[in-house]
């Protein structure tokens, strides 16, 4: 048996905000990713170390929604990026309830090749954070009250 630790499988950083929002009643947690997301199989450790990342700020906080910030993540190609989307569904999603809202903001260093792998543009992606937070906010009291 051998001790393991999820950060060595990435050189990516990743910081947590929390946003409150008390109109509504309901918290988005903001999980940002930075550095270089290797390309293609090399990336799989990246993959899983935002998945996982990201599940640990879900159970921590236990917002009404996620925002991941690739801004500052440079990413052009690999489909394990794809598991943090996989994951989310798999512990916040219910059958016959709506979908836990994830959105993602991005720039210039990531987002052709993200919106490549998910066929295009959506409801989920944002250039802007703030327009982020917006939809998340509804998004995320529409997901408490259904």
């Amino acid at each position: 048996m051998r001790t393991v630790d999820v950060q060595t499988l990435s050189a990516l950083k990743c910081t947590f905000c929390l946003h409150r929002d008390e109109e509504h009643n309901i918290t988005v947690l903001v999980a940002s990713f930075a550095g270089d997301y290797a390309v293609g199989s090399k990336g799989n450790g990246d993959g899983v170390f935002i998945a996982a990342e990201t599940m640990r700020g879900l159970v921590a906080y236990d917002p009404s929604a996620v925002i991941l910030d690739f801004r500052e993540m440079r990413y052009s190609w690999g489909n394990t990026l794809l598991s943090v989307f996989q994951a989310v569904a798999r512990y916040m999603d219910e059958p016959g309830e709506p979908p836990y809202p994830v959105f993602a903001v991005t720039s210039e260093l990531c987002r052709g090749a993200l919106l490549g792998l998910m066929g295009g543009e959506g409801p989920w992606h944002f250039e802007d954070m703030d327009a982020a937070l917006n939809a998340a906010v509804g998004a995320g009291a529409a997901w408490l009250d259904a």
